[in-house]
């Protein structure tokens, strides 16, 4: 908030600066920048202090720059005088001191430093720094742990994620750049953090804490300067001169950044210069920007050179150009931004770089390119302010030459992009609209041109040569853009405004091919496809057209018109070469494709690779149509054995030629050869096509592959040994000359066979042979030797294979593996003669093969052998009956090992797992530990295991070394023993001679048991739970006590008196070990385990649980086990009431409960206490007694933001009593720390009292809005007295105490005002009042309080508010509540329990002789003020009280209470006070002078004031009369008299007494009246409801329930209701309506009553729907008119409709008067033949029936005319019966129409009778729309009526002439071909149609001669002027004829106007006419003056 005007500056924090005594008073300029306070002295000094607690951390003395500058530039440096100000970076690295002698220093902070570290006096090391955890962090939170690492010299992390080690090495290499590049800034042991979100500048953080590295950098985001890169770490001192000037000169330095300084230079001639130096080259540049602009300064890291200029804001760029800066912002920004900164500067539009183009179109910035382009339109533009006229007068052609030369690298970056994005499916779009920007602007570019200059020199028409061209190219992307699809030809009106084609009368004459080459040709395609358009041809359509056009391109071609298809295809916009290449290789037209080729053969259109493909073409065509002869041979030859290959992928494309009768010539064949599937054939393809047509001499030219797969597809084996004969001589020079085939090597051998496997064997074999093999078989040696065994054998001295024959099975071999080779065969080989039949030499033989390639160690055969092996041992021991998993069989096993060992294998596992199959785990220990195998190897087999065993084995083997046969490694020689394992020999031993033991011994398990113990060996219980019979329950114990350390298991068996080793252990040792181990938190042993020994044990569920919460903080995972265990709980317990479960589900239950219990107390933080009381809401069960989790839980959530922990005491000793005590000790805490809405949750929690809380809260509140100086405002008072209020009532505090504390501060204060102690009172009051026992003694003590406070008020407020009542408003003008306003709000005046009886009776009331003046005057005028508003605003009870506490007599009150005392009797007149008496006394006194009373007294009740007196009284009713006086006299209340008088008056016509009439409920009274059928009930009613003011909803009700009870009461006993006059009665209902304002709730009253309408009473029924919808009509409720239509439409359709009700159907219907809506009532009474009831007389007085029942007919029974006729007759409806008879005589003119006129004319008399019949319906149409006063279709009608007699005039005269059902299109010939004037005019008329009568004069007279037809034409005062002159334009237009010529000039004599038969005679050459005008006496003058004019 800001300050007001007076307030003062308030001071948040001082601190007093250590200043040396003789910088005290010089001390002229201070900054204070990032919580560092610098302070510039004039003595030359500069000092730093640290703001939080204003310490001395360092100083500059600024005399040392003059030292430094003198020993860098070695001579005296410029003197500089006294230093005026400072500016500081916001970095802390630079300051800049100003001088008075306008120079600047800049000195490095950093550098001086360190050049004078004794100036810095506060620097710290990491060993004094106490290490503080970070601030909302929890201390065992792992960020915490990483935070306090990084103030230690550790390097441990405690996050060991491969992400936080990534992270760690990340922020390794940057402090490590840091390190090298950068020192570290001076203030880094002074500088306190601040939130980057902060602009604070300053901190109030106490103490010193230590910032790291990586965060101080994070922090500040400090520009780094590279000052390590060299030795001269830079000059710490830098000088700004400015030069010398004459006048006064003031500089400032605006801002710092640690690279540049920014200044303001002020001069009082010149004004303000901005001046920007660069620290680092100490350069200058200079801005001047005048008098009337001022610098702003600017903070942040950014320096920004801000001017406030006349215009506004603006900013400096330094070292930029204009150019330079929108490039940028172009590139950077966006070209919308460019445009709206160079409008907004009056930059003209800026020439864009083409990469700024270039940038647009990769970003798909279409403003971008739009922009570029506009700013390159004004090619012709000299200059910007050059006008258009001008400019192209002078520019040169040589210029717009050049401009468009520049422009072309733009176009083709933009039609390179339009081509690009046009192939993209998804860049259409933007490829459609770059291509409409491009093409508009290349467009305009040649408009303009072409406009400006008629003819074009050399160099503009080579501009225009290349904007065309990009043009051309870019048209052709049009045509790829969809075209709008158009299934039928759009029908075409002639009317329709569509031009005429010049060429049309041309065209017609021609084939539309002929039209369409013409109008391609010419360039009038447009015409043409409004030609088509006109003529509905489908080549209107554009792509109709350009599909015929380009026939005619190809039937051009047909006949070598090049130059016409050319011209063509440039027309239709493609591009002339690329259309013709298409042609060319696209067309199998031999004859167009070779004249194309001839033709772009010398245009050099073709490349190479093309005319490549067009020679092969020619020789293919040539080669099978020289030798078809031999295709016929080709075709006999079998095809079904021929490999499918590549070349016969273009088998059809041949089929032509090889099917190709040689009878016919190979030019006229239909199937030709495409240059374009040519361009697809390969090399290799096309040699394949070429060789069945070649001469085999011609071989050797041809690829070897291509030759090869010819010959061996067609299996030539003669040729193919012909050239394997060649083979082997090709690698000499002299043979290849002589050679006839090409080189053949052995891959084109081995991957171009296309022959049989027998074939190929045959050529392989001939090959090998020859030793020639191929690779692939000579890497496979089975292959191989197949291949040698195919030509003779393996031995033969000419093969390769003789290098094998010496394989000597004793050269560099170990005997060892010799003989295990040896051993390992002789297993096999008896292996393999059993199992197999084979042969044995054929066993041997195979054997043999493979122990060749053991030997030379091939793996495959290895692994075979292995194989092999394996299964010859399992064979032999089961053929020696030793039992397969025994001593005897792993010693056998044994040469398998050797045999992997030796041959470097992989150790065999197929023994260990067999082992594991079997679970036999000693005899898999055993084996696996005697050969050695590899642990990996091991663990890996342990997944055969049973589950139990696998994981027990799996944890033994964790720590196990694995074991070897030292004698049997010394006999083999084969494999060292570890030298880590001989240390343990004797240990292993042991290890195993203990397994070995056990198994001797009786009770084994147990035994290994007690080794365990004894040994401490947790493995040997393991094993041992393996045992048969074992416990798992001892074996644990066994295992976590062996497993624990010594003192924690002596601790867990301290229990125990007897032998440990012999000790049974059972589930209460278990259970001490649990307790035990848990309170020590060694959760990890028991996790162990349980996994061992109970693995599907719910408690490990809960251990998991335990160690996700106490270690590793994961609640969620947690939430998850806990969910888990409870499950396994309840299996657990379900399946314990079957079978017995192993432990017991009690005590499961009884250690979960001391589980759950021991985690909240091992609870370090509240934070970890609130997610484990989280997480155990839900489990409840589980504590049996123990503490409340949810309110626990609660509590932890109140408490989780605040510092007060919750004690763990109550977590293990519960109770209510001690929850709530723990509870009070908190809110007493959270009242201290001011925490009251946590206070209040805690309460509420503890349902304690909340009272003294909210109040205390209150006070803290109102205490702090004093101390800020809120408090003396009004409105924030009254805001806080609500809010108190308010709270009070959300909090549900006790009345008496809210009471007390509005009542304490109204009178313990003297400070309020007078009507805020009047609010607090009226609180007070309202909170007393709500009290169960009022109080009524207070609560007039009170009220007689606020009215002291009422008159004090009114009293300082004088007389205002009778002058001016807007000043007693309670909302002031603001909208704001007032003191008053709020207090009206919890006004307790009317209080049942003080508006009682006693107070409206006279005892007790002051009179005029008793009352005291116990007020002065002025407070007495005020009470009796206020209290004549209290009686205005009918407040008796209240004015009667305040009169009795203040003993006052009002003269109103007195005068209200005794006319009541009067009506009620209980006075008479002579017990009333004396001052009444006399009032009534003079009034009968002055009622005696005047005449005698009427008999009767009425009183009409027609004014407002008299309104509710009513009832007719006999005059002698002294009572009345005496009330009548009284409130006469009466001046306030007025109205309570007169409501007394009424009640009087109507308990008198009841027959009761006042007091029952008063007493008694308003509703009942209201009923009374209203059932009371006296014909002026409703205004009694009316009266009674203002007086009483009764609720409109319980008015409501009652009217509805007596119109209810009176449409119910005639029909009672009687069955039916007779109806007489239902809207009478109707009308009387709506009177009562009228009681209710609100007509809607009178409705939904009435609705609510339909359901207790007994059954039967339909007419009851019927009249409450029709009384609700005009109620719900009156108040536009749609709603309740919806209801209203649905209950009607039930009513009908199943009470009204199936007992025949027509009759209150009708007046259903007619009542509610919504026929649109209720024409179901139509229908049903059309049914049921009921229609006509409803035409009978008066039941439509509004006339909508009528239109209804029309309307009805016309939709739903178009074809009764009946009834439409009866309806409209019914109610004299003659426009509709006119309406009719037109409709039915259009339908005598669509019969006619419906067949051709020819074929009507046949039968003449069948047409002239429905001519006649059509005549007489349209003549009745006109009489009837006559009588109803509709002249516009009385006109129409009588208009047709002609036309058909017109019509029936020609028929029966013999002329034919069609005059009825004419198109508009036919009007104008059928009116020209009407020989009279009127019948033209009968037809025009007829059709509303006017037509060119310019047009028909010209035909009748000028052409027939017709004058008779001219003068009934003027008849009718048609014959314009206008008229001549249209005549003459269309005579202008034809040949004219003699006949005509004389018509002409008589037509000109009717002329009237002399002047316009004078222009036309003349126009014309009728100079006979033009003279006989001038020299006629009557025209001749006037014609002379007029052409003189």
């Amino acid at each position: 908030m800001f300050p007001e005007r007076d307030a003062e500056i308030r001071v948040l924090n001082c601190f007093t600066l250590p200043l040396p005594a003789q910088a005290v008073d010089s001390i002229i300029d201070a900054q204070l920048c990032k919580g560092i306070f610098f302070v510039l002295s004039s003595l030359g000094w500069i000092y730093i202090f640290d703001i939080v607690d204003g310490t001395h951390v360092a100083h500059v003395d600024l005399a040392l720059h003059q030292e430094d500058i003198c020993n860098e530039q070695q001579q005296e440096p410029a003197k500089i005088s006294s230093f005026t100000s400072l500016k500081v970076s916001q970095d802390l690295d630079v300051v800049v001191i100003v001088s008075s002698s306008n120079s600047a220093i800049a000195l490095n902070l950093n550098l001086y430093f360190r050049q004078h570290p004794r100036h810095l006096f506060h620097e710290k090391t990491l060993e004094d720094i106490p290490i503080e955890g970070a601030k909302g962090i929890d201390e065992d939170d792992p960020v915490n742990s990483d935070y306090n690492m990084k103030l230690t010299k550790f390097s441990f992390q405690v996050d060991r994620s491969w992400k936080a080690q990534l992270l760690s090495l990340n922020e390794t290499i940057k402090s490590s750049k840091l390190e090298v590049s950068h020192y570290a800034p001076w203030f880094k042991d002074i500088l306190h953090l601040e939130s980057p979100e902060s602009n604070n500048h300053c901190t109030s953080v106490p103490g010193w804490a230590f910032i790291p590295q990586d965060v101080m950098h994070s922090q500040y985001n400090f520009p780094q300067k590279d000052l390590a890169k060299t030795s001269d770490p830079g000059r710490a001192w830098k000088i700004m001169h400015i030069s010398e000037q004459k006048e006064p000169i003031e500089l400032k330095c605006v801002s710092v950044t640690g690279f540049t300084a920014l200044f303001a230079w002020t001069v009082e001639r010149t004004g303000y210069t901005i001046v920007l130096w660069d620290l680092e080259t100490e350069g200058m540049q200079c801005f001047s920007i005048g008098k009337k602009c001022i610098p702003i300064d600017s903070s942040g890291d950014r320096q920004l050179c801000l001017v406030m200029t006349e215009n506004g804001l603006s900013l400096i760029f330094f070292g930029l150009t204009q150019e330079e800066f929108l490039n940028r912002l172009m590139i950077h920004g966006s070209a919308s931004t460019v445009d709206s900164l160079c409008h907004l500067n009056g930059w003209g539009r800026c020439s864009i770089p083409i990469h700024a183009l270039e940038a647009g179109i990769e970003n798909r910035q279409l403003d971008t390119v739009d922009f570029f382009l506009k700013s390159k339109e004004n090619l012709l533009n000299l200059s910007p302010k050059s006008s258009v006229p001008d400019q192209f007068d002078h520019f040169p052609s040589q210029l717009y030459l050049r401009n468009v030369e520049e422009l072309t690298p733009a176009l083709d970056l933009l039609c390179s992009a339009i081509r690009e994005s046009d192939s993209e499916t998804q860049s259409k779009n933007f490829s459609e609209q770059l291509l409409n920007l491009t093409l508009s602007f290349l467009n305009k570019q040649i408009k303009e041109l072409f406009i400006h200059n008629e003819e074009l020199d050399e160099h503009l028409q080579k501009g225009v040569n290349i904007l065309t061209s990009y043009i051309n190219e870019l048209r052709t992307f049009m045509f790829k853009f969809p075209w709008k699809l158009t299934d039928t030809v759009d029908e075409y009106d002639v009317n329709e405004n569509i031009p005429k084609v010049m060429e049309s009368n041309m065209w017609e004459k021609l084939s539309i091919e002929e039209v369409i080459a013409s109008a391609i040709l010419n360039n009038k395609i447009p015409e043409a496809q409004t030609f088509f358009r006109i003529n509905s041809h489908s080549a209107q359509r554009l792509e109709e057209l350009i599909k015929i056009g380009l026939d005619l391109v190809f039937d051009s071609l047909k006949k070598n018109n090049v130059k016409k298809a050319s011209e063509l295809l440039k027309n239709m916009g493609f591009d002339v070469k690329d259309q013709l290449l298409k042609i060319c290789f696209y067309t199998t037209d031999k004859n167009i494709r070779d004249f194309l080729v001839e033709i772009l053969k010398e245009k050099n259109y073709f490349s190479e690779k093309e005319k490549r493909t067009i020679d092969f073409v020619h020789q293919v065509e040539k080669f099978y149509s020289e030798h078809l002869q031999e295709n016929m041979q080709i075709q006999s030859f079998p095809r079904y054995w021929i490999k499918e290959q590549d070349f016969f992928k273009h088998k059809s494309v041949l089929d032509s030629f090889l099917k190709y009768d040689h009878k016919d010539k190979f030019n006229k064949q239909n199937h030709r050869i495409s240059l374009n599937w040519a361009q697809w054939w390969n090399q290799l393809t096309q040699e394949s096509i070429i060789l069945p047509r070649i001469n085999p001499e011609e071989y050797k030219s041809y690829s070897p592959e291509a030759l090869w797969r010819y010959l061996t597809a067609r299996h030539d084996w003669l040729s193919i040994i012909s050239w394997i004969g060649e083979f082997q001589t090709h690698n000499s020079y002299s043979s290849l000359q002589q050679n006839k085939w090409p080189p053949l090597t052995v891959d084109v051998i081995d991957q171009s066979t296309c022959c049989n496997n027998n074939m190929r064997n045959k050529i392989l074999d001939e090959l090998a042979r020859k030793e020639i093999f191929l690779i692939s078989e000579l890497e496979d040696f089975e292959l191989f030797l197949l291949r040698l065994n195919r030509i003779g054998g393996v031995m033969q001295d000419t093969l390769p294979v003789q290098n094998y024959r010496s394989k000597e099975e004793l050269l560099g071999l170990d005997s060892l593996k010799l003989r295990v080779d040896m051993r390992v065969a002789n297993i096999i080989l008896s292996y393999r003669c059993t199992n197999e039949d084979a042969q044995y030499s054929f066993i041997r033989e195979s054997l043999a093969e493979k122990l060749s390639k053991l030997a030379v160690g091939e793996k495959a055969t290895i692994e075979e052998l292995l194989v092999l092996l394996e299964e010859g041992i399992w064979s032999s021991i089961q053929q020696q009956e030793i039992k397969r998993l025994s001593s005897e069989s792993s010693s056998q096993w044994a040469l398998v090992v050797q045999f992997c060992r030796l041959h470097n294998m992989k150790l065999s596992t197929s023994y260990l797992r067999e082992c594991a199959k079997a679970d036999d785990w000693l005899q898999f220990i055993i084996h696996s530990q005697l050969h050695n195998y590899h642990p990996e190897e091991v663990k890996s087999l342990l997944q055969y295991f049973s589950p139990v065993l696998k994981d027990h084995l799996r944890l033994a083997f964790e720590n196990l070394p694995s074991v070897s046969n030292s004698r049997m490694d010394s006999d083999q020689g084969c494999n060292k023993f570890p030298q880590e394992l001989q240390k343990n020999k004797e240990e292993i031993t042991d290890f195993f001679e203990i397994l070995l033991r056990c198994s001797e011994e009786p009770n084994s398990w147990c035994w290994l048991l007690a080794e365990a113990v004894k040994q401490q060996a947790p493995i040997l219980s393991v094993l041992a739970s393996c045992l048969q019979d074992a416990g798992a329950i001892p074996c644990l114990c066994v295992w976590i006590i062996t497993s624990v350390e010594d003192n924690i298991a002596a601790e867990a068996m301290g229990h125990i008196q007897d032998s440990i080793e012999g000790h049974t252990w059972d589930l209460e040792d278990l259970s001490v070990i649990w307790r035990t181990l848990l309170t020590r938190q060694k959760s990890k042993t028991l996790i162990r385990g349980f996994q061992l020994f109970f693995k599907d044990s719910p408690l490990l569920l809960m251990m998991e649980m335990y160690e996700l919460c106490m270690f590793f903080k994961n609640y969620k995972e947690a939430e998850a086990k806990l969910l888990e265990f409870q499950k396994s709980l309840e299996t657990l317990e379900t399946a314990a009431l079957k079978v017995h479960s192993v432990i017991p589900i009690p005590w499961l239950k009884e250690q979960v409960w001391f589980f759950l219990k021991l985690m909240l107390q091992q609870c370090r933080t509240q934070y970890e206490l609130g997610k484990l009381l989280q997480l155990f809401v839900g489990i409840e069960h589980l504590f049996p007694d123990g503490p409340d989790v949810k309110k626990l839980c609660v509590l932890s959530q109140i408490l989780k933001d605040t510092s007060i922990a919750i004690n763990h005491i109550i977590s293990t000793n519960y109770s209510l009593e001690n929850f709530q005590h723990e509870c009070r000790s908190i809110l007493e805490k959270l009242e201290t720390n001011g925490q009251f809405a946590l206070a209040r949750r805690v309460a509420e929690l503890a349902e304690l009292p909340v009272d003294n809380l909210v109040i205390e809260e209150i006070t803290q509140e109102m205490q702090t809005l004093k101390h800020i100086d809120q408090w003396s405002l009004k409105q924030a008072r009254i805001d806080f007295w609500k809010k108190c209020h308010e709270n009070f009532k959300k909090n549900s505090i006790s009345s008496k105490a809210a009471s007390s504390f509005f009542s304490a501060q109204a009178h313990v204060s003297c400070e309020y005002p007078t009507e805020e102690r009047h609010l607090l009172l009226t609180l007070a009051g309202h909170w007393l009042a709500q009290e169960d026992l009022v109080l009524v003694e207070e609560l007039e003590e009170l009220e007689k309080q606020i009215w002291l406070c009422r008159i004090t008020q009114h009293t300082l407020r004088g007389n205002q508010e009778e002058i001016d009542p807007r000043c007693s408003q309670q909302i002031s003008t603001s909208g704001e509540l007032s003191f008053d306003s709020l207090a009206s709000e919890f006004s307790f005046s009317k209080l049942a329990a003080l508006n009682t009886s006693k107070y409206l009776e006279l005892n007790g009331l002051p009179s005029k002789e008793t009352c005291e003046n116990r007020l002065d005057w002025k407070e007495q005028e005020s009470l009796n003020f206020l209290i004549g508003r209290l009686l205005d605003d009918g407040y008796v009870h209240e004015a009667s009280r305040v009169c009795r506490y203040f003993h006052f007599y009002n003269q109103d009150v007195a005068l209200a209470l005794h006319c009541r005392a009067l009506a009620s009797g209980e006075v008479d007149v002579d017990g009333l006070h004396p001052e009444i008496r006399a009032f009534l006394q003079s009034a009968e006194l002055l009622e005696e002078e005047k005449e005698p009373r009427i008999p009767l007294r009425k009183v009409p009740s027609t004014s407002s004031l008299d309104s509710q007196s009513f009832v007719m009284l006999p005059p002698n009713d002294e009572v009345v009369t005496n009330l009548e006086t009284l409130t006469s006299k009466c001046l306030h209340g007025k109205n309570y008299c007169r409501r007394v008088l009424c009640l009087y008056e109507l308990s008198k016509e009841l027959g009761c007494s006042y007091t029952d009439v008063a007493t008694q409920d308003g509703e009942a009274v209201l009923q009374a009246i209203l059932a009371s059928q006296q014909p002026d009930r409703c205004r009694r009613a009316q009266a009674f409801i203002s007086t009483q003011g009764l609720e409109p909803d319980k008015v409501a009700e009652l009217v509805a329930e007596e119109v209810t009870r009176e449409l119910l009461s005639p029909s009672e006993g009687a069955g039916h209701k007779q109806m007489v006059t239902p809207a009478e009665e109707s009308q009387t209902f709506l009177q009562l309506t009228t009681l209710c304002p609100d007509r809607t709730l009178i409705g939904m009253k009435l609705l609510e009553k339909i359901s207790s309408i007994p059954h039967g009473e339909l007419s009851c029924t019927t009249e409450l729907l029709i009384l609700a919808h005009h109620c719900f009509t009156l108040t536009c409720h749609m709603e309740g008119i919806i209801r209203v239509l649905q209950a009607a439409r039930l009513l009908t359709d199943n009470h009204l409709a199936p007992n025949e009700e027509y009759g209150l159907v009708v007046r259903l219907l007619t009542g509610i008067g919504r026929y649109n809506e209720m024409t179901y009532i139509f229908e049903l009474l059309h049914k049921k033949h009921y229609f006509e009831v409803l035409m009978r007389k008066k039941l439509d007085p509004t006339g909508t029936l009528k239109t209804a029942l029309l309307d009805y007919i016309k939709r739903c029974r178009p074809g009764d005319s009946e009834k439409h006729n009866m309806i409209a007759l019914c109610f004299s409806m003659c426009r509709e019966i006119g309406e009719n008879h037109e409709a039915a005589a259009y339908i005598q003119l669509k019969l006619i129409e419906s067949q051709p006129w020819e074929d009507r004319l046949k039968d003449g008399h069948q047409l002239k009778q429905l001519l006649l019949k059509a005549l007489t319906l349209m003549l009745d149409a006109a009489e009837s729309y006559t009588k109803d006063s509709c002249v516009r279709q009385a006109l129409h009608c009588h208009r047709l009526t002609k036309l058909l007699t017109l019509q029936i005039h020609f028929l029966n005269t013999g002329q034919n002439i069609m005059l009825i059902n004419l198109g508009r299109h036919r009007l104008m010939d059928c009116i020209m071909s009407l020989p009279r004037f009127y019948q033209a005019s009968i037809v025009a008329e007829a059709y509303d149609f006017v037509p060119d009568w310019a047009e028909i004069l010209y035909q009748q007279v000028i052409l027939k001669g017709d004058f008779h037809y001219l003068e009934e034409f003027k008849q009718q005062k048609l014959l314009r002027t206008s008229i001549f002159e249209e005549i003459s334009k269309k005579y202008k237009h034809h040949q004219p004829t003699d006949a005509a010529v004389k018509n002409l000039k008589k037509l000109f004599t009717y002329c009237e106007d002399i002047y316009l038969y004078y222009k036309l005679a003349y126009e014309h050459k009728f100079y006979d006419t033009v003279n006989m005008l001038l020299k006629d006496p009557q025209t001749g003058c006037c014609l002379k003056d007029m052409l003189a004019g």
